[in-house]
């Protein structure tokens, strides 16, 4: 009797030993396929657009490099395009998507530029032309694109008032940044954000049959890592408080980020508009409607911005 009770606490903890390694090692690919994804190369995500016929135009920007340094010496790489009038003091600061580049933001700085916008377009960090280091999923990024925000003012006045557009992590690191409550930023629109990273890691587990048990490991390992919890990434707690004009854009047929994330952010923020297009799936809106996006936004901001 003793010899079969031993046994089975041998299984049972050889069993308990076997799951506690399984999670560590497939918290462990998660959180480094988060952390480090694959990043395309500036040329490729140029040439991904000029190919779908997104940049027809788009000679009309007249593209200056710059770089800021970070808080934390981080060089973020970026363009600047200057409308012709000089006392013009509307801008746009327009954020990519996870593992592309400031490339991608064209096809929306040319809707804005020609809405009378200068445009500041920039490559995430850890993205593009900037040094590969580790993605926080909006964590660090958000005190990037304020840096950014406090650049501008700094560099052509106190007086500028300031839009903000974000593609899919582009688009929540764009919310996020709203915590800060910069007064020059006068409205956002946010195509395809989630509404917590914890949302969409819990989709994702879903999306490739992993269990959701997981998650609290994958937390612990990226504040071990990576200095944040998945609870720190949270961007309907960001934007509670917002009461800019926010338009939230979404493709209903999204199978990376679901519509219901928009829908999430729709209720959170009181002054928001929410546009789901049709059998779009993800960033995918402006691809397949892109004469109807470049009008939704001029009526976007003729009925809540330039009133």
């Amino acid at each position: 009797m003793k010899e079969t009770s031993l046994i089975c606490l041998i299984v049972f903890l050889s069993l308990v030993i076997l799951l506690f390694i399984l999670d560590i090692v497939i918290s462990g690919v998660m959180v480094h396929k988060l952390s480090y994804p694959i990043r395309y190369e500036t040329k490729y995500t140029h040439d991904i657009d000029l190919n779908k016929g997104l940049l027809e135009g788009i000679n009309i920007l007249k593209r200056e490099k710059f770089e800021l340094k970070m808080r934390d010496n981080y060089i973020i790489h970026g363009d600047i395009s200057l409308l012709d009038n000089k006392n013009n003091k509307k801008w746009m600061i327009i954020t990519h998507g996870y593992t592309w580049t400031r490339e991608g933001s064209l096809k929306y700085a040319k809707i804005f530029y020609k809405l009378g916008y200068n445009i500041l377009i920039y490559d995430n960090r850890s993205h593009g032309e900037n040094r590969h280091d580790d993605v926080t999923m909006g964590y660090k990024e958000a005190k990037d694109l304020d840096e950014i925000i406090t650049y501008v003012i700094k560099k052509y006045g106190d007086d500028v008032d300031i839009g903000l557009h974000g593609e899919s992590l582009g688009a929540a690191i764009t919310l996020m940044s709203l915590k800060y409550k910069r007064k020059n930023v006068k409205f956002v629109v946010a195509d395809s954000s989630y509404s917590s990273l914890k949302d969409l890691v819990r989709y994702q587990l879903t999306l490739y049959h992993l269990p959701r048990l997981i998650m609290p490991t994958c937390s612990l390992l990226l504040k071990i890592f990576h200095g944040y919890f998945l609870k720190d990434v949270d961007v309907v707690k960001d934007v509670k408080d917002c009461s800019l004009p926010v338009l939230l854009i979404h493709g209903d047929n999204d199978t990376f980020i679901p519509k219901d994330e928009a829908m999430k952010l729709h209720q959170a923020i009181k002054n928001s508009e929410l546009r789901l297009y049709e059998g779009c799936d993800h960033t995918q809106s402006v691809i397949k409607h892109n004469d109807e996006y470049s009008q939704m936004i001029s009526d976007f901001l003729s009925r809540r911005v330039n009133k």
